[in-house]
């Protein structure tokens, strides 16, 4: 049997290369992830989230890009029932995923609908969806998630990082190369850029000084922000 185009190593070259441009800060979690299916797995979905906001950004009309959504909901139902996908990077990372990983599928249809929410200009819930795929803890996942898009909408409450907070001492190592980005999360607050390298840098110290040394910057952030609002 030949092999799946999904399944060839330079599929996964190129969705590295568009994750490194356009998602960099999730793709550098990816790097740190143990193995190579958890590698790919990740890729796929940030293919898919990059082409599901390209379909949010790009049209004025909300009707069009709600359509556009829906393809992508047919698609999983067409690819289910053995139909071959289309020969675009997202629409194979969406095979690969229906193929290798068919739990995600709920998941993906949350981040789908996170998306129909942006295009409707309502607040969703695009961060919990996101990172619900990403980290297997469901309720360490929604916790992220709500400090994710918070802390990038510019409005944290202090709340959301106690809550993400309380999830540090118990996280996996599977989990952790995703928490540990939340060493970021000043910086989406203040939306302070940090040239490549620095980044990298930075997310590697947060990486290997672990749970207990981001667990004590985010308690710090949280006394800025409460002394900040009282």
């Amino acid at each position: 049997m030949a092999e799946a185009k999904y399944e060839n190593s330079d599929f996964f070259k190129s969705l590295n290369s568009f994750a490194k441009a356009k998602h960099e800060t999730l793709w550098l979690a990816s790097r740190f992830l143990p193995n190579r299916a958890e590698r790919r797995r990740a890729l796929a979905i940030m293919c898919l989230d990059g082409e599901f906001n390209r379909i949010a950004s790009i049209s004025d009309e909300e009707i069009v890009s709600q359509i556009r959504l829906q393809w992508w909901r047919d698609e999983i139902e067409r690819l289910e029932n053995g139909q071959e996908p289309q020969q675009t990077d997202a629409a194979l990372s969406l095979a690969y995923l229906i193929a290798n990983h068919s739990h995600d599928k709920s998941a993906l249809l949350l981040l789908i609908d996170a998306y129909d929410d942006i295009i409707s200009q309502n607040s969703g819930a695009y961060g919990e969806a996101l990172f619900n795929l990403f980290v297997s803890d469901e309720s360490a996942a929604l916790a992220a998630g709500r400090v994710f898009q918070r802390a990038n909408q510019g409005q944290l409450p202090p709340t959301s990082i106690e809550q993400l907070t309380a999830h540090l001492q118990s996280v996996s190592d599977a989990d952790w190369p995703w928490l540990a980005l939340f060493v970021f999360t000043e910086h989406w607050l203040t939306r302070k850029k940090i040239p490549p390298l620095q980044k990298r840098w930075r997310y590697w110290v947060g990486f290997a000084k672990g749970e207990g040394a981001l667990k004590s910057k985010l308690e710090a952030l949280s006394a800025r922000l409460q002394a900040v609002s009282s």
